[in-house]
């Protein structure tokens, strides 16, 4: 009974462990080059570099979709990268990086793709609706360049946002991404329309 009992906490406390497993996330949003910082701006181009820092990531594939939401509603939902279709794919490293790309064109179209080491995914293009402000990429962590996700969760990379309008007629974007719901950020503040990409380590 002893022995029994000690093998079922043991079990526990391992699964447990594994479930709690956490992953450092680090985000770069700019280059140290000044004059590329100003035409990337010019062109209305994001990049983001996400860099995650693991042993537990070894060996597992991830999946990366984006999300859109109208009148607070999710509408579609699309992978834009899976590894799993490809052995290739796969985390080879306790590090591992990628950079997402996001363009917006003449305010009407979004252009979206991620750059992987010696890989990438397809270019995608998504209808935006016209705004007073426009639409801006926006990571979750605020000024802060680093985070730790679970390992065994799904978690948010960027949103794709136009800002949220005050009484006043002043607009802020960094208001809308200090959330703690996410997916209800069309009802929080009153947008119309934005993306989500979600980003998950799997088997």
């Amino acid at each position: 009974m002893k022995t029994t009992l000690f093998t079922l906490l043991s079990a526990f406390i391992f699964s447990f462990s594994y479930s709690q497993e956490m992953v450092k996330m680090k985000i770069e949003r700019s280059f140290e080059n000044k004059e590329l910082n100003r035409i990337l701006e010019f062109e209305s181009i994001n990049i983001n570099k996400f860099e995650f820092s693991s042993k537990a990531i070894i060996g597992k594939n991830y999946e990366i979709n984006l999300l859109e939401f109208k009148d607070g509603k999710l509408v579609s939902t699309k992978s834009l990268f899976d590894s799993s279709e490809l052995d290739y794919f796969k985390i080879k490293d306790k590090d591992f990086k990628f950079i997402l790309l996001t363009k917006f064109i003449d305010d009407k179209k979004l252009k979206i793709a991620l750059r992987f080491d010696r890989y990438g995914s397809a270019t995608y293009y998504f209808d935006l609706l016209e705004t007073k402000f426009g639409y801006t990429t926006k990571d979750f962590l605020n000024i802060k360049g680093n985070a730790e996700v679970e390992l065994d969760k799904d978690f948010y990379l960027n949103a794709i946002i136009s800002p949220t309008i005050h009484k006043d007629g002043s607009a802020s974007y960094c208001e809308v991404v200090e959330t703690k719901n996410p997916e209800n950020i069309g009802v929080e503040f009153n947008i119309p329309h934005y993306f989500l990409i979600k980003m998950k380590f799997k088997d």
